[in-house]
């Protein structure tokens, strides 16, 4: 979606992997690929 110029938001709290070790380059993944990727707190204010 970011290609057809939207924004994307990834809310880091809701997603998971079957291997827990892998989060944090699945959500590098997403921020190089121009997705913003910030937790529940940010959008609960």
């Amino acid at each position: 979606m970011t290609k057809a110029g939207y924004t994307v938001h990834v809310i880091s709290d809701c997603v998971t992997s079957y291997d827990l070790k892998k989060m944090p380059e699945m959500l590098a993944y997403y921020t190089d690929k121009g997705c913003e990727v910030k937790n529940l707190a940010i959008y609960m204010g």
